[in-house]
């Protein structure tokens, strides 16, 4: 996925780098470096990200799934 795809569908779902923050348990300097092409994203990211814009999968189940799971691992 290219900054440009990411950026694209962040905008495109209104979703901000704090949202990013919590669905890949990165900082925010980080996403901020996906989003301005500095560092590649990773493919685990670009794959949840464009599973979540091709309706796939929704919110709910990135917040049940993956968000849960890394706050249980703190």
């Amino acid at each position: 996925m290219s900054s440009d795809e990411f950026k694209s569908i962040m905008a495109k779902h209104g979703m901000q780098n704090n949202d990013i923050m919590l669905i890949a348990d990165v900082s925010f300097r980080q996403v901020t470096s996906w989003r301005n092409g500095a560092h590649s994203i990773p493919r685990a990211v670009s794959m949840v990200l464009e599973a979540y814009d091709q309706g796939k999968i929704d919110l709910d189940w990135i917040e049940k799934t993956i968000v849960k799971e890394l706050r249980l691992a703190v």
